[in-house]
């Protein structure tokens, strides 16, 4: 193995895990949030649902996008936006005290942060496919997998930790700042593909650029004949 690759592959799965930190943190969260402004599972469960719809519709838009615009460019920005986000949710109390109205700022906000989450996996899937040859994608992939379960994992005790002694607001602050750091070291260690260093990839087979490109059609025809 090259050391771009490793330096690659692990830059890009470690700020996965980060990305991580970003959205598991509001079940810490929650509990805190429902005791002061006494919202009921019911009226929250709409920030988490909204959160799942549009997670699902930025992974269906960001894999266009990172093909299109380079993985490194759509992972990075979603790595900013994902801390700008948690930075607007704990701050949301400071805009306004109208209960009703936090609520559905609550909702917006965090579906911004699964928009910008969203941006993660398929540019991420992207940039391994790119460094590493057909035949190895599959234990790459898994490490990628599971580096950001880990962060779901970690960042548990971290958050939790954070809110038992600031409150419900330090969830939305103190994991946000470990994205922060490494979407920042991703600026300088991440690469889309050998091409941007100036290797060859010697396993790559010579393709046209036209059949390379991913655009609506290639998403139609997807639909239609999924295999």
């Amino acid at each position: 193995m090259h050391i771009w690759q490793l330096r690659a592959a692990l830059s890009m799965g470690v700020l996965y895990l980060f990305y991580y930190f970003c959205k598991y943190n509001l079940g810490v969260a929650t509990p805190g949030i429902q005791e002061e402004f006494g919202y009921s599972n019911q009226s929250f469960g709409y920030v988490v649902t909204g959160f799942t719809l549009v997670y699902a519709l930025g992974q269906f838009i960001n894999g266009y996008l990172g093909d299109r615009f380079g993985p490194k460019v759509i992972v990075t920005i979603g790595g900013f936006g994902g801390v700008a986000a948690n930075l607007l949710f704990g701050l949301t109390p400071w805009f306004t005290a109208d209960r009703a109205v936090m609520l559905n700022f609550f909702v917006l906000v965090w579906c911004l942060n699964a928009y910008f989450s969203s941006m993660g996996w398929s540019p991420g899937c992207r940039i391994m496919f790119n460094w590493f040859p057909e035949n190895r994608w599959g234990q790459w992939i898994g490490i990628y997998n599971a580096l950001c379960y880990a962060g779901g994992a970690i960042v548990v005790p971290i958050a939790g930790f954070a809110v038992v002694y600031w409150g419900w607001q330090a969830a939305s602050f103190i994991p946000p700042a470990c994205l922060l750091l490494m979407t920042v070291a991703f600026l300088f260690l991440g690469r889309n593909s050998p091409a941007d260093v100036g290797f060859e990839t010697e396993w790559e087979t010579k393709v046209e650029e036209e059949k390379k490109r991913v655009g609506a059609k290639e998403y139609f025809r997807a639909f239609i004949h999924p295999q």
